[in-house]
């Protein structure tokens, strides 16, 4: 059996994809087809697979006829240019660090086959993230909190689709109104293929769609409920688990107080950073464990009853009152020692309230939809990631760094149909 010094070097030299450096055009392309293969939209975008940073790909325009009436020996006077424009792909640097304690080394149960796991594991944890940020990315993000650190890296296709053609949903549900409109909104030309279209929608919305269709004493209702029934006017409807369902929207219904925090779990308590107040008492976690936040949300439901905590699906906490409308309060601050309100849990110091209905109001439960060929988004990304790896003896650890480059545009915002402030069902 090896040595866990052994195994160490292994990874550090000899790992499938950490051999040091420019990855080779086989590891290259085992590398992006893993990505492509662990999210449910990149493998379904058109791909470029780019040889420099910066690349034009040319689109042709055929917007208008270009036929007309034709008669014997008569120059119909049609001489229609084409016209084109160009869709740019300039490929940002993006940046995956992780390490691995010599401990886990030496406890894993695979021994020699950790390694492959490990790089596996990474892979995929690297592919959510270039779909993270090729749906939401916003350069003008400015928080430095780890979902904001990526998102912030590059623009994705959520802000590049801002000037496609837009149907304000003004908080209602998913309805099949809603799709009609979508439907309606997308010139003509781009429904010649209609087999190629999809509304791509998070997975609440999804799951929405199929809850309410379900209500039909037929046999679709009964597929719904199985989930095998998930079109609407013969397009797709397919759930994309990284589109977002908890953005904010306004609102005049009955709101609870709400807040969510900025931090992604699982979260670990330290000495320093353990004890958040809740309406003037403090509570503390244990500390040295990693604590998911459905585990976070428990102890704070636990200790107390004015409020409900709840993981928001993306690995955030989010806090609210027990109690809706104006009559419902909770306050928080940060704790009297060794406080984590912010640093831990990325939770405000504040006093929450809720509003009444008919009183101006926010939900945290939005999302969009898109009407598109999903073949219309490019993914581009720079052939040769670079990956390298070093034993640090100090910490006693092995750290790993993989940069990639990497660009998400549309090539046509004409033939994309986007449905904004679309609210998930209130299930409670």
């Amino acid at each position: 059996m090896a040595t866990n010094e052994e195994l160490l070097m292994k990874a550090i030299t000899t790992s499938t994809l950490a051999q040091g450096g420019a990855l080779n055009d086989k590891q290259s392309e085992a590398f992006v087809r893993l990505i492509r293969e662990s999210t449910a939209l990149l493998g379904m975008v058109r791909l470029r697979r780019m040889t420099q940073g910066t690349e034009e790909i040319n689109k042709l325009n055929l917007g208008e006829p270009i036929t007309v009436a034709g008669a014997e020996n008569t120059d119909s006077g049609n001489d229609w240019s084409p016209k084109f424009n160009t869709v740019t792909l300039n490929a940002l640097k993006i940046t995956s660090s992780w390490n691995i304690p010599t401990e886990t080394f030496q406890n894993n149960i695979e021994q020699n086959g950790f390694e492959q796991t490990l790089m596996e594991s990474a892979s995929l944890r690297i592919g959510q993230d270039n779909e993270l940020l090729g749906i939401s990315g916003d350069a003008t993000i400015t928080a430095t909190d780890p979902l904001a650190s990526l998102l912030k890296a590059n623009d994705g296709w959520d802000i590049k689709t801002d000037s496609a053609h837009i149907i304000d949903a003004n908080g209602e549900n998913i309805t099949k109104g809603l799709l009609l409109a979508a439907l309606r909104r997308l010139p003509k030309q781009y429904k010649q293929n209609r087999a190629s279209l999809r509304f791509l929608v998070s997975d609440a919305i999804a799951e929405d769609w199929l809850e309410r269709i379900s209500d039909r004493q037929t046999t679709l209702g009964d597929q719904a409920l199985e989930g095998r029934v998930a079109t609407a006017f013969g397009v797709p409807i397919v759930s994309i688990p990284n589109i977002p369902d908890t953005d904010s929207v306004a609102v005049t219904s009955l709101q609870a107080a709400r807040t969510r925090g900025v931090e992604i779990g699982p979260f670990v308590f330290t000495a320093t950073a353990s004890t958040i107040d809740i309406n003037g008492s403090d509570l503390t976690f244990t500390t040295g464990t990693a604590l998911e936040a459905v585990v976070v949300a428990k102890v704070i439901n636990d200790f107390d009853s004015t409020v409900f905590a709840f993981d928001d699906g993306e690995g955030r906490v989010v806090i609210e009152s027990r109690t809706a409308g104006a009559g419902g309060t909770f306050t928080l601050a940060a704790g009297s020692s060794n406080d984590a309100l912010v640093s831990i849990l990325g939770l405000t110091a504040a006093t929450f309230t809720g509003t009444n209905a008919g009183v101006a109001g926010t939900a945290l439960d939005s999302s969009f939809i898109w009407l598109v060929d999903p073949l219309n988004f490019i993914y581009g990304i720079l052939d040769g990631p670079r990956m390298f790896s070093e034993f640090n003896k100090e910490l006693d650890r092995v750290e790993f760094v993989m940069h990639n480059q990497v660009d998400f545009e549309v090539e046509n915002l004409d033939a994309v149909v986007k449905i904004t402030n679309v609210r998930k069902f209130d299930l409670f």
